[in-house]
Parts: C-alpha cells; sequence; structure tokens
C-alpha cells in the first residue's frame, strides 16, 4: 500500500495545512520527485508525512509527547489494484494520535456511493528532517 504524502501547510498557521496532494506514493523518493517536480508549489512550506500501521497507531497512542504532528485523511479507490485517493476532511495538525482519532470519528464520509471496504481512515504522522533522511536510504 501507499504510505507516503505531503502537505502544504502555511506558515503562520502551524497546527493547519493548506492542502494535501490527492496521492499517495510507494516511497518517499517518488514523494520528493513530485514536490521537486511542481512549480506551484515551490515557494511554500512542504511537509512530508507517513501513514501509519496499526502497530505505530498503537504506539503514538500511548505517547504523551505533545507535538502538532498527527493529522487523518480518507482514503480512497474504486478499483483494488488502484492507487488510493486522498481527501482531507479536516486540515487541522494534532498534538497527539488520541485526539486525531476522536477526530476522526466524528466525519461523515463525501463518498456516498462509494463501498465501505473502498473507503478508509488513514492515520498520518509528519515526518521530521531527520526521519526523511533515513528513509531516503531505506
Amino acid at each position: 500500500m501507499e504510505k507516503f504524502g505531503y502537505l502544504v501547510c502555511d506558515s503562520s498557521s502551524p497546527g493547519e495545512f493548506l492542502y494535501i496532494n490527492p496521492s499517495l506514493f510507494l516511497n518517499i523518493i517518488e514523494c520528493v520527485q513530485n514536490v521537486v517536480l511542481r512549480k506551484d508549489i515551490s515557494d511554500k512550506r512542504i511537509v512530508y508525512f507517513k501513514i501509519l500501521n496499526n502497530c505505530e497507531i498503537v504506539q503514538y497512542i500511548h505517547n504523551d509527547v505533545p507535538e502538532e504532528c498527527f493529522g487523518f485523511c480518507q482514503l480512497h479507490r474504486t478499483d483494488p489494484n488502484d492507487r488510493f485517493k486522498v481527501f482531507f476532511p479536516n486540515k487541522n495538525l494534532f498534538v497527539n494520535l488520541l485526539d486525531c482519532v476522536l477526530e476522526a470519528r466524528y466525519i461523515i464520509s463525501d463518498e456516498g456511493d462509494c463501498p465501505r471496504f473502498q473507503l478508509q481512515f488513514g492515520y498520518f504522522k509528519l515526518l521530521t528532517d531527520d526521519e526523511l533522511v533515513k528513509l531516503f536510504h531505506l
């Protein structure tokens, strides 16, 4: 499954983002290349993220270090062979993953005709510079 994406952030509002790229990427290199090729966002603050797996979700729920680095999105695909498309019903970042999960519970899908198995929530963590560079070498 694709697990990497990026946000375009407003430097004056650290707890919010302006835009999330509508597609996820299989690896971080693809994701960064997409940003580099897009000239329309070159002057914006770009932040990369990773969709968390179930084990990571449980780990971060129990983490007490508050930082605005978690968010959620809806992942949708019409064919199991297609890449997930990303929709963001909420443009806020959360200081802990539990608050993020609780907020996501109240979101109603905009994709009414989408079968439930094809619509999922993705919880993500913003990558630090160190985490990003480490992923380049995996």
